[in-house]
């Protein structure tokens, strides 16, 4: 019996000591806000202070109640910090579904070590904009004069030379080393989901003309006007960060799963849509993933507020909805048409605020609703954007990990169709007209569902999973999930979730 007993002693001294570094620190905080808590309505903090985030996500964040198998944790961009953790702290995050990123610096080699070694995924992310990669050159010459400077948001005021390709040979060679250098210290890099969003994506077409020295290697079509011009600076856009960005990752870590900002998979026949409304190009790249963004941003409300003025809060969610939906679905329908190997990882977030004027938010049932919908369109990761704009807003980013993370949860509870199955809609309802909303997954034997009203007078969904078979789903106000199973003469229907139950509160 001594024997026996032994070896549990023992890893339960080790799991305490594990523990301990995190019991430590003091009595675990509890959490300042719930899912109920409604946004918006806070203001704000005024006060910039350093806040242990480590300890937020872990009181905020239960533990998962379903397994997450081989799928990807999810990332925050209010993460946990750089520095390496302690190997309980790893599996603490990792509990609840979430895993430290690392940004593109052979500074992080050491945090990467310790992921590693706890058995998690080393995810690279960082955001990267402004003047790179052309701050990388000797001379100043890159720089375009602005014309008409006080046109320029901060972003778009370093207007580049796009015929500067040594800038680019440049950029490549940076990542090239610094993965490299990730490979001889032995680790083995997982993914890298990038941000970077450097000239051309934001080049100004005015600045252009005026700048003689460049104007010949332009092609004059694409100087024609603001939309000629738009889509050639988003194909040279995706034509550099494949050869610059996409390729340098697969020379060094072939099997990462690698992608950047805003890059999609858009065709004539299903054009994924910028927040304005224009069309984006089709142009293939060799990343191993897209990146469709998922925002409740004002800059997409904007105009379609204008052209649909919603009558309340649930007009309001129609339309961010549909925001949230459309470059997902319209890449995953792309995909599947066109055979890709490509998967999606788009960034999400409910309230995103890019306009110079007071827009109203999505509320965050609505947000977590159009979440499980994202997740029936065939995507494999989350990676969540929530800024706490300078410390400011700390409990509207906590908000935003706390909705994906539960939604996450609940979703796992069909983690094997989230792997493998079909996506069943593609379809979008239209922005300012309600309309049944669903999504689904299958398999040849089993299927998820969600459905919900989203302003329809229909009460239910008719519909047919399989071939010759057809069942009737029950649509509530606030959202239902079922798991259909084929049987040999009817179909089987389980309620698994009805609105925001029963992951965890």
């Amino acid at each position: 019996m001594q024997h026996a007993t032994q070896p549990i002693l023992v890893r339960g001294l080790l799991l305490f000591c594990l523990w301990l570094p995190v019991l430590a620190s003091g009595d675990e905080p509890a959490c300042p806000i719930t899912l109920d808590t409604p946004f918006p309505g806070w203001q704000p903090d005024q006060a910039q202070q350093a806040r242990d985030w480590f300890a937020l996500y872990t009181a905020c964040l239960p533990p998962l109640r379903h397994a997450r198998g081989d799928r990807w944790p999810l990332i925050f961009w209010q993460g946990v910090g750089d520095e390496p953790l302690q190997p309980a702290q790893v599996h603490a995050l990792l509990a609840r579904g979430v895993v430290q990123h690392l940004p593109l610096d052979v500074r992080a080699i050491p945090a990467a070590m310790v992921l590693q070694a706890a058995g998690a995924p080393v995810v690279i992310m960082q955001g990267q904009g402004w003047d790179w990669p052309y701050a990388l050159l000797d001379d100043d010459a890159w720089r375009l004069p602005l014309h008409e400077p006080q046109r320029f948001s901060p972003m778009a005021s370093v207007q580049a030379d796009p015929t500067r390709l040594d800038a680019w040979q440049l950029g490549a060679a940076q990542i090239r080393a610094t993965l490299g250098a990730f490979r001889a210290a032995g680790i083995e890099v997982d993914a890298v989901w990038l941000d970077f969003e450097p000239q051309p994506l934001l080049l100004d077409l005015q600045t252009v003309r005026a700048a003689k020295r460049i104007a010949g290697h332009i092609p004059a079509e694409a100087l024609a006007d603001e939309a000629a011009f738009a889509l050639y600076r988003r194909r040279l856009y995706l034509q550099l960060v494949d050869a610059y960005i996409a390729a340098p990752i697969r020379e060094v870590f072939p099997h990462a799963l690698s992608t950047n900002w805003i890059v999609t998979l858009s065709t004539p026949e299903a054009p994924v849509l910028s927040w304005d409304n224009w069309h984006h190009p089709h142009v293939v790249t060799s990343f191993s993933a897209t990146n469709p963004i998922a925002y409740g941003i004002d800059t997409a409300l904007l105009p379609l507020a204008e052209a649909h003025p919603p009558a309340g809060q649930a007009a309001l969610d129609r339309l961010y909805l549909h925001v949230l939906l459309r470059q997902v679905s319209a890449d995953a329908w792309n995909r599947q048409q066109q055979h890709s190997a490509q998967v999606a990882v788009p960034w999400v977030a409910r309230r995103v605020v890019d306009e110079q004027q007071q827009t109203p938010a999505m509320s965050r049932a609505a947000y977590r609703e159009g979440l499980r919908h994202l997740w029936l369109r065939g995507v494999a990761a989350m990676q969540v954007f929530n800024p706490t704009a300078g410390g400011r807003a700390w409990r509207r980013a906590l908000a935003e990990a706390q909705d994906v993370q539960h939604v996450y949860d609940q979703m796992l509870a069909v983690g094997d169709l989230l792997e493998h199955g079909e996506v069943m809609n593609y379809q979008v309802p239209l922005p300012g007209e309600p309309g049944l909303l669903w999504s689904g997954l299958r398999d040849d034997s089993r299927a998820v569902v969600r459905v919900t009203r989203n302003g329809s007078p229909r009460a239910a969904l008719l519909l047919q999973p399989w071939r010759g078979e057809i069942v009737l789903l029950p649509a509530p106000p606030e959202g239902a999930s079922y798991l259909l199973t084929r049987g040999d003469d009817k179909i089987e229907t389980l309620v698994l979730s009805r609105g925001d139950g029963p992951a965890h509160r």
